[in-house]
């Protein structure tokens, strides 16, 4: 028969300095359980659960409770995850760049950057990944740019592959003998300056037409530029000449 403990006031337990107060209910394959019905508080340094399953019925876990500064005091706060033999994995909030980092013993990692840091370029807020503590690519609310590129949802008409470096080229490669392919039309915007000659290079570029009829225009590698003729023009051309 269970037994039953009351008291009228506060009721305390004292060990002797550095002692052990255990609640003993048996193994765990027992079923035993201790039951807390109120708050329990833990006022030492290091709490240790080393229950296989943990449930945790709350659905919000606030890490640095207490904090009385305007930020957290020691800088990071967050999880780390013992990995034995090697170095714990982790994944942190940094308040002195206001990120949240995977690891803030390794340059390398995944940083959610708002505006006004370092790494935010354009002033915005932005996802960021950094290789070896160098930026490689960042994600806005309405484009990524990655390694020099940018991928644009918001350009007029269609999304928008473009690149930062002002007269940069995109280069396009396939592998061995592979194709450059499309399912519909190639279009090319129509410019006023005449591309430079690239050597052993032949460029193909949209003007205004002229009397080739067709608007589409070369320069091959001889820094030779005409413009491309129309069926009906050629022919004409062929009578004439």
């Amino acid at each position: 028969m269970g037994q039953f403990l009351q008291t009228n006031g506060d009721y305390a337990i004292k060990t002797r300095e550095g002692g052990i107060v255990r609640l003993d209910v048996g193994p765990p394959s027992s079923g035993g359980q201790v039951v807390v019905t109120s708050d329990l508080i833990v006022e030492g340094d290091t709490l240790t659960v080393e229950a296989e399953n943990l449930n945790v019925k709350d659905n919000i876990i606030q890490l640095n409770f207490g904090e009385t500064g305007a930020g957290v005091s020691l800088r990071y706060s967050g999880l780390q995850i013992d990995r034995g033999t090697l170095e714990p994995a982790s994944f942190f909030f940094d308040d002195n760049t206001r990120v949240i980092v995977t690891d803030k013993e390794v340059t390398g990692s995944l940083q959610y950057l708002i505006d006004n840091t370092g790494y935010s370029t354009f002033g915005e807020s932005a996802v960021s990944v950094l290789i070896d503590n160098t930026l490689n690519t960042q994600f806005y609310s309405n484009r990524a740019l990655i390694q020099g590129f940018e991928l644009n949802q918001n350009e007029p008409g269609s999304p928008a592959i473009t690149v930062n470096n002002t007269n940069d080229s995109i280069f396009l490669q396939t592998n061995g003998t592979g194709k450059l392919r499309t399912n519909y039309g190639l279009q090319l915007e129509q410019i006023s300056v005449d591309p430079a000659y690239v050597p052993n290079s032949t460029i193909q570029f949209a003007k205004e037409p002229s009397i080739g009829d067709t608007g589409l225009f070369y320069r091959n590698t001889n820094n030779d530029t005409d413009e491309l003729i129309s069926k009906n023009k050629a022919l004409l051309f062929s009578m004439i000449f």
